[in-house]
């Protein structure tokens, strides 16, 4: 198999082994490889529901005005306590 990359991932895949965590190129794209292939279940095992939100939270975050940090954090901790309620008691 012949694999051709783009120059700036050939060079990060050579300061992965110049980094000394892999022997040589080919064992740190196999790592890679399981990387993906773990990825990949995990994202089958993704609640699909969840997966929606957050991209609807993404995409609200993209589109809508500017939120200071601190503020994003505090909307965040309380759609995810929210969240919680509405698990512990769903009649509520």
């Amino acid at each position: 198999m012949e694999i051709h990359l783009p120059p700036e991932v050939e060079q990060m895949l050579h300061r992965q082994v110049a980094s000394g965590r892999y022997a040589s190129p080919t064992h740190a794209l196999i790592q890679a490889i399981y990387l993906l292939d773990d990825l990949d279940d995990l994202w089958k095992q993704a609640d699909p529901e969840k997966l929606e939100n957050l991209r609807r939270s993404v995409q609200e975050a993209l589109t809508g005005p500017f939120v200071p940090g601190d503020e994003a954090f505090a909307r965040l901790r309380a759609r995810s306590a929210a969240t919680r309620r509405h698990k512990e008691n769903p009649q509520a």
